[in-house]
């Protein structure tokens, strides 16, 4: 008898488990008022939400899953962060070329 993995895996559980992992890099980010942070592959949302409580800057959420993102702005509406977080449904590649010019890229 084969098991189907996928449809054993709990997504929310298992993505809520990295938080840990978002908030350490967004502590070692140069402290900045009002940041913008782009989330590339934002998926329903769980470490925008978490950005959006770090900060008290925009977080702009880009995937190609609108099922996904609609899941995310209505989080956000639930929790009165729609304010801070806007969803883009389109592929990563289009929102490096529709935000490059807002956003600073460290290299480091």
């Amino acid at each position: 008898m084969t098991i189907n993995i996928m449809k054993e895996i709990n997504y929310e559980q298992l993505r809520t488990g990295f938080l840990k992992y978002t908030r350490k890099a967004f502590g070692i980010l140069p402290e900045m008022d009002n940041p913008r942070i782009l989330d590339v592959g934002c998926g329903n949302g769980i470490p925008t939400m978490e950005l959006a409580a770090l900060t008290e800057g925009e977080i702009i959420g880009v995937d190609i899953d609108q099922p996904a993102l609609e899941e995310l702005t209505e989080k956000a509406k639930k929790l009165n962060l729609e304010h801070k977080i806007k969803a883009i449904h389109c592929s990563m590649f289009d929102g490096f070329k529709l935000y490059a010019n807002i956003f600073k890229f460290f290299n480091r």
